[in-house]
């Protein structure tokens, strides 16, 4: 049986595995310490990169699940290669080093 791909219902994915759950809160904290050491808030971040600032709060709290685009759009609003946001062997970087 084909399934039209516009009649299935769109249910965000998200894990309940711990191991995942801990992964969503320090990609969160990165974002949260960045954002915080660009002074800026949630929402002049999520006007930057076009998300609400609710929508902020949750992948910072680690509650929401954060979109590849989104990743990428913070990432650049943020100054910093995506990759940081994901590396275990992350370390808030100079000002200098991502100018």
């Amino acid at each position: 049986m084909d399934l039209d791909p516009a009649s299935v219902d769109r249910v965000p994915y998200r894990s309940s595995r711990p191991a995942t759950i801990r992964r969503r809160e320090q990609i969160g904290d990165r974002i949260r310490s960045l954002r915080r050491g660009r002074n800026l808030t949630q929402r002049a971040l999520g006007e930057i990169v076009g998300i609400d600032e609710r929508s902020i709060g949750g992948i910072e709290n680690g509650r929401t699940s954060i979109t590849i685009d989104a990743a990428l759009d913070i990432a650049d609003a943020l100054r910093v290669p995506v990759i940081w946001l994901f590396s275990d062997d992350w370390e808030m970087p100079d000002d200098d080093a991502t100018s």
